[in-house]
């Protein structure tokens, strides 16, 4: 355990060292990993599989709204399997995965937003010249 304990402050220190931008995007692989480790913990939490079986009602086109959005009160699940195609999509009737998309889009929105306003006060202070 210290080990463990000694490995994550030398990794949050090699993180603090690096920029803004790898930092935020170090945030979004740690969202990731969150992300997948729910869908896991959730999946095998289902009682019974019923919503993953063919004709269930995962199946259901009431559940997928525009044929992609899954929207089902019903099921208390975070992620589902896709559709179509390999994956997992968010279950929008639970208010969790609001919560999971906002905290997913987060460092993608702070380096549209905030990396164009970096750039602009480093050249303004003379710490970054253009062409």
């Amino acid at each position: 355990m210290f080990v463990g304990a000694w490995l994550l402050v030398q990794t949050l220190r090699k993180i603090a060292d690096l920029s803004p931008a790898v930092q935020i995007a170090a945030a979004g692989v740690v969202v990731a990993i969150l992300v997948v480790i729910v869908a896991i913990q959730g999946r095998s939490a289902r009682s019974g599989g019923g919503t993953v079986r063919a004709g269930g009602p995962i199946d259901s086109d009431e559940c997928w709204k525009l044929g992609v959005f899954y929207f089902n009160p019903e099921d208390s699940s975070l992620l589902v399997p896709k559709r179509s195609g390999l994956g997992y999509t968010l279950n929008f009737a639970n208010p969790w995965s609001w919560l999971v998309l906002a905290v997913a889009l987060l460092p993608a929105l702070a380096l549209v937003f905030w990396l164009p306003l970096h750039i602009a006060s480093q050249m303004h202070s003379g710490r970054l010249h253009g062409r």
